[in-house]
């Protein structure tokens, strides 16, 4: 998988703040220094992808995963550690988002910035 699963199909998906998933000004070192904060962020070997599991607030495992391309996150996604991807069913579970920010927030309930 060298590019996003969504972005194969052709799917345009957008995002809870109604942006288009083939944004993508984050920078990979970025989000690599801002999840390793909270986990062990890994490199899959055999594409430019990256993980990390932590629990949520519940005690369930989530993880938060991307992809590297030109040196920017894309295809930023969280997914319950239990659901895998089906693609030859086209099933993706869990949610795709514009930053690493929104992933932690909503996929592990941490809050980056401080709350006014």
């Amino acid at each position: 998988m060298d590019r996003c699963e969504l972005e194969k199909l052709g799917i345009e998906k957008e995002t809870p703040s109604g942006k288009n998933l083939k944004g993508g000004n984050m920078k990979t070192q970025y989000a690599i220094k801002t999840l390793s904060r909270y986990a062990k962020v890994n490199k899959a070997n055999d594409r430019p992808a990256y993980w990390a599991m932590r629990d949520d607030k519940e005690g369930r495992p989530v993880v938060i995963s991307f992809i590297d391309q030109d040196g920017k996150a894309i295809c930023i996604h969280t997914r319950s550690a239990s659901e895998l991807n089906q693609s030859e069913i086209d099933y993706f579970p869990g949610s795709f988002w514009d930053s690493i920010a929104e992933a932690l927030r909503y996929g592990w309930n941490i809050e980056t910035r401080r709350q006014k």
